[in-house]
């Protein structure tokens, strides 16, 4: 069966028209970019040093802008201060606290009265008061 001149399983004039227009911009594309990097490699060697100087100077600069200020602060940094819980350092005896209160909470859980009505009243509290 013919539908307008065109074979079953045969593309379309226009599908094909819009294929080809799809090939030839890829090819463009194509020649676009190995053109920009071929440019990129036949920079000369003054500039390519010249544009590494300049990177340079200016992670210097900055560097030299941060340094200036902490000396106008009087030599303070920002400082974080670690709190005893969050110290990877802790103690024997607050590990074992830890993993004693851990082991207690996860019973409760496991006995089903980790969540008394009376907690479940208070949380809901909390959240209603957020």
């Amino acid at each position: 069966m013919e539908v307008h001149g065109k074979q079953p399983g045969e593309p379309s004039p226009a599908h094909e028209r819009f294929r080809k227009r799809q090939e030839a911009l890829q090819e463009s594309n194509r020649g676009r970019v190995r053109r920009a990097r071929q440019a990129r490699e036949g920079l000369p060697r003054v500039h390519q040093e010249a544009v590494s100087k300049a990177r340079d100077e200016r992670v210097t600069g900055e560097r030299e802008v941060r340094d200036r200020s902490v000396d106008e602060l009087g030599g303070r940094q920002d400082v974080i201060d670690i709190s005893p819980a969050a110290d990877p350092s802790e103690s024997d005896v607050a590990r074992a606290e830890r993993d004693e209160r851990i082991r207690r909470l996860r019973d409760a859980y496991q006995e089903g009265t980790l969540n008394t009505p009376e907690r479940i009243e208070k949380a809901a509290e909390g959240i209603l008061r957020n």
